[in-house]
């Protein structure tokens, strides 16, 4: 399984449904599969956050595992979370699916709110941050930002611009088969979006040529 799955925070459906793919592409045959669990972790925190034991239909040569959610594993636990399939074969081995990565599994918020701070919240601070189209961070880190920063989305911005550049920074131009790309550019137009929205909040200390600006305090205001 790849890519993404979602369920809404307090719902049971849809259920989680995988086919086992080894590493060339093959469906495993899961016949002498005695279990399944379906493993749960928080990215960036070491250590599982929950596991859940699944099923395998049959037939089992289809590779085929899946879990029924109760509407407990849902409730209060929106986020997101990298999910594998650990398989117990006959003999006691133990195999995680997939075994070079993981799959995204999004319980979605309820109520809209994401760690306390709003919808509204959270889309000014990816449209700021050139989030919208290019979604690198999920909704849950969004919040961890403006949390850090006391809810100014400007600061959020100012951040991820930054995280932005500094990626750009080890890339290199490229000029090959008559297309050319300029990841020069690309960093020098993060670190101008940094500065711009740096400039804009009363969180963040900009250093420029005519000297500090923002450096300003203000009472923390959670949304």
């Amino acid at each position: 399984m790849s890519g993404k799955f979602w369920i809404r925070e307090g719902d049971s459906l849809p259920m989680i449904k995988s086919v086992i793919i080894d590493a060339q592409g093959a469906v495993v045959d899961l016949t002498n599969a005695v279990s399944v669990v379906l493993e749960m972790r928080e990215p960036d925190v070491e250590g599982i956050y929950d596991t859940h034991t699944g099923a395998i239909p049959a037939p089992k040569t289809q590779g085929v595992v899946q879990y029924a959610w109760q509407t407990v594993d849902t409730t209060d636990n929106a986020g997101n979370y990298l999910g594998h399939w650990i398989v117990t074969w006959t003999g006691g081995g133990v195999q995680s699916f997939p075994t070079d990565s993981a799959f995204d599994i999004i319980i979605a918020s309820a109520s809209g709110y994401v760690n306390g701070y709003s919808p509204a919240a959270i889309l000014e601070a990816r449209q700021r941050s050139g989030e919208i189209g290019d979604t690198t961070y999920s909704d849950e880190q969004i919040a961890d930002f403006l949390l850090a920063r006391n809810g100014d989305t400007a600061a959020v911005a100012f951040d991820i611009w930054s995280y932005k550049a500094s990626d750009a920074a080890n890339l290199v131009d490229m000029d090959e088969a008559g297309s050319s790309r300029k990841f020069s550019a690309l960093y020098k137009q993060c670190l101008e979006m940094a500065r711009f929205w740096g400039e804009q909040s009363p969180e963040i200390i900009v250093i420029t040529a005519q000297g500090r600006r923002g450096a300003r305090t203000r009472d923390i205001v959670r949304p």
